[in-house]
C-alpha cells in the first residue's frame, strides 16, 4: 500500500504538475489599489495573506472568490482562508485597482485532508481517503464524491489493496496478578431437606441419676389370712389369796 502511493504521487508530481499547476507567469497589476502585501503563502494547508493599506476600511477582495476584508484602523489586513489558486497567483482587488500577488509554498504539493466528507471545500492537490482508497483533488470542489461521475475532480492517488491473509495465532501471555477479592454474593436458596440417615449405634450407660423425692404414702392393704397359734407363754405368777 505504501510503494503503491509513493509511485503514484511520484508519477503526478512529475507528469501532472504542470497541468493541475501552470508556471506563475509574470505579475500584472491594474491601477493604483493602495495596497501592498508583507506575506502570501499556503501554510497548514491555507492561503494565509497578510498586508498593509493607505486608509482604514478600504474593502480588500480576492479575485474570483467570495472571500473579502477590511483594512482595520492600523491600516492593516490579512486573510486566512481554504483557498487554492490554480497557477500560485491571484489578484487583490479595492475599488481602485488589482495588485497581484504572488504565493508562496504553492508549488505542485499535495496536502493529506483526511477522509472525505461533503461538508469540506477542497483544492487541487488536496488528498482525501474514501472507503479505503486514496484520491487527489484536480481541481476545487464542494460535495464532489470521488470517483463515479466526478472523476473530473478526483484522480486515484493509491486504490485500496486486496485483504491481506489471517496472520497466525499469538504466542499465550503471562498469567496476569490475581485480582483484588470480589464483593460476597447474595445468599443462596435453602436446599430441600435431605433423606433420614440410618439410625446409630447404642451408646455406652449413662450415670446414675440422683434418688428421686419420697412419694406419698400408698393405701391399706387387705388384711392378711390368720396365722398358725403361738407357742405357750410363760406361766405367770400366783395371784392373791381369795378372802
Amino acid at each position: 500500500m505504501k510503494r503503491s502511493s509513493e509511485t503514484a504521487l511520484a508519477l503526478i508530481l512529475s507528469l501532472g504538475a504542470a497541468a493541475a499547476f501552470p508556471s506563475l507567469g509574470e505579475a500584472r497589476n491594474v491601477g493604483n489599489p493602495q495596497i501592498q502585501t508583507t506575506t502570501a503563502e499556503i501554510r497548514a494547508g491555507r492561503l494565509k495573506i497578510t498586508g498593509t493599506g493607505d486608509v482604514a476600511g478600504r474593502m480588500v477582495k480576492i479575485d474570483g472568490t467570495t472571500f473579502s476584508t477590511l483594512v482595520d484602523t492600523q491600516k492593516r489586513f490579512s486573510f486566512d482562508v481554504n483557498y487554492r489558486s490554480p497557477n500560485c497567483h491571484l489578484g487583490l482587488s479595492t475599488t481602485t485597482g488589482t495588485l497581484d500577488v504572488a504565493i508562496e509554498n504553492c508549488g505542485p504539493i499535495l496536502l493529506n485532508r483526511g477522509a472525505w466528507t461533503a461538508l469540506e471545500t477542497y483544492s487541487a492537490g488536496d488528498v482525501v481517503v474514501l472507503l479505503g482508497t486514496s484520491w487527489v483533488a484536480l481541481k476545487a470542489n464542494i460535495r464532489n464524491r470521488p470517483g463515479g461521475s466526478n472523476l473530473d475532480s478526483w484522480q486515484i492517488l493509491a486504490e485500496r489493496g486486496l485483504l491481506g491473509p489471517t496472520g497466525r495465532a499469538g504466542e499465550v501471555g503471562m498469567t496476569g496478578p490475581a485480582g483484588p477479592t470480589g464483593p460476597a454474593g447474595d445468599a443462596g436458596t435453602s436446599g430441600e431437606i435431605g433423606p433420614a440417615g440410618p439410625t446409630g449405634e447404642a451408646g455406652p450407660a449413662g450415670a446414675a441419676g440422683a434418688p428421686g423425692e419420697i412419694g406419698p404414702a400408698g393405701p391399706n392393704g387387705e388384711a392378711g389370712a390368720t396365722g398358725a397359734p403361738g407357742a405357750p407363754g410363760e406361766i405367770g405368777p400366783a395371784g392373791p389369796n381369795g378372802e
